[in-house]
């Protein structure tokens, strides 16, 4: 076996059990669930998060009107 199959292999071992092992919540495919985890992370005041939720949901209503 090579390096770089055993990489490939470490890699992928790694993903998997990420998935696996992951909260539910942080594998729902709800974009403001995954939204609100990104802001959280962030120092921001309510303001600024409320900002960014508000252009979040304009900026997907526009893409729901192209689609």
């Amino acid at each position: 076996m090579n390096k770089y199959f055993l990489m490939t292999l470490v890699f992928f071992l790694l993903g998997l059990t990420t998935n696996v092992f992951s909260q539910p919540e942080e594998r729902s495919d709800n974009p403001h669930s995954r939204l609100d985890r990104m802001v959280n992370h962030l120092d921001l005041d309510d303001t600024q998060k409320s900002n960014i939720r508000e252009i979040f949901d304009e900026s997907r209503s526009d893409f729901e009107d192209i689609g």
